[in-house]
């Protein structure tokens, strides 16, 4: 049995619409796709859109482009990585910080120790369907390219950071090429959208901690002085070291899993970059989509 506590986290929330839209372009009766490429149905909107070199990122919500909150501001053309970081999480204590789809941090990339923005995407059981499209300049040779998904950490209620031992093992990079097959940028017809959602998906094994016995234990400590474990090593005889408590813990194993959903509390970023993309729209669909595929 698990024993899960009321986990406490401190969120800036901010005064902002809910995204939660339907499809902009119409769909024929019997139609399951818009022509755009993207599936039917009711979705989260995230825009990143870029800026020329000297962009100065907005402050006040009550910007026009900013207000709400479904955009971020990236560089047109990146010489290192920016990070957009994702959170979410599965339990109810975490759900009612996570009602709304909303951006955080809207800027990144723009000046000194601004490399990276966020955003909150409510949780969801069977996770979502994500597509994206770039649009903008008809060029061929624009692309944004997202490298080396990484999970920033999972968390148990009460704030333990919890073990995860593996990797997203899918190839990590996905491209979105004007004028080339992964996104077709025709002109009359514009370049269609194209599903992401294996960037979402996580194969690796998460460890919970147990208040019974399971058959497996940790030597773990608190060692940033934050509520909760946040280093675990192997016990070596059944002793922990100086500083080290031994706990029980229920490992899990999960594949091609809905990321948000392997930990009560998830991070996970993206590395981008863009080479001359304007505007990449990227959807969250709640599954399973209109025509019944769980994705």
């Amino acid at each position: 049995m698990r024993t899960f506590w009321t986990f406490k986290v401190l969120i800036v929330l901010f005064a902002a619409s809910l995204f939660f839209a339907t499809n902009a372009f119409s769909v024929k009766p019997g139609e399951e796709v818009n022509p755009n490429g993207f599936p039917c149905g009711e979705h989260y909107n995230l825009n990143l859109i870029s800026k020329k070199e000297g962009f100065s990122c907005p402050d006040d919500s009550t910007n026009d482009e900013t207000s709400n909150r479904n955009v971020i501001f990236i560089p047109v053309d990146n010489t290192d990585y920016i990070q957009i970081y994702m959170e979410s999480g599965k339990k109810k204590e975490i759900e009612n910080y996570y009602t709304e789809f909303k951006v955080t941090d809207w800027c990144a990339g723009f000046g000194v120790g601004d490399s990276s923005a966020s955003l909150m995407l409510p949780a969801h059981q069977e996770g979502y369907a994500v597509f994206a499209r770039a649009v903008g300049k008809l060029k061929e040779g624009l692309d944004l390219s997202i490298n080396d998904p990484t999970l920033n950490f999972v968390k148990d209620e009460n704030g333990n950071d919890l073990l995860a031992l593996g990797l997203i093992t899918h190839d990590g990079v996905a491209s979105f090429l004007l004028g080339q097959e992964t996104i077709s940028r025709n002109k009359g017809k514009g370049n269609k959208a194209v599903d992401i959602t294996r960037l979402f998906k996580w194969d690796g094994m998460i460890c919970y901690f147990s208040d019974t016995y399971t058959g497996t234990q940790k030597c773990c400590a608190n060692t940033d002085g934050v509520d909760g474990y946040d280093e675990c090593v192997d016990p070596v005889g059944g002793i922990c070291s100086s500083g080290f408590d031994l706990v029980d813990v229920d490992c899990q194993s999960y594949e091609n899993f809905w990321i948000f959903n392997v930990a009560d509390f998830v991070s996970y970023f993206w590395n981008v970059d863009n080479n001359g993309v304007k505007t990449l729209q990227i959807r969250f669909y709640p599954l399973p989509l209109c025509n019944g595929v769980k994705n």
